[in-house]
C-alpha cells in the first residue's frame, strides 16, 4: 500500500467516503470503534461484511 493511501485509511475522512454507501450512523459508529479498538475503518468495515475490500477500493478511484 502507499503511504498516502495508509495515511487516508487511517483518518477519518475514510467515513466521508463510506457515509453513501453504508449511511451516516453506521460510518460513525466505525469510527468510534476504530478510535477506540485501534482498528482501521477499512478493517472494521470488511470484518463486518458491510463491504469488500474491492468495494473499498473503488471508492478510492
Amino acid at each position: 500500500k502507499s503511504k498516502l493511501r495508509e495515511d487516508i485509511e487511517n483518518s477519518p475522512v475514510i467515513v466521508t467516503l463510506l457515509t453513501p454507501k453504508i449511511g451516516y450512523l453506521k460510518s460513525a459508529e466505525l469510527f468510534k470503534e476504530s478510535l477506540k479498538t485501534g482498528k482501521t475503518i477499512r478493517e472494521l468495515v470488511v470484518s463486518k461484511k458491510l463491504m469488500s475490500n474491492k468495494e473499498i477500493d473503488s471508492l478510492f478511484g
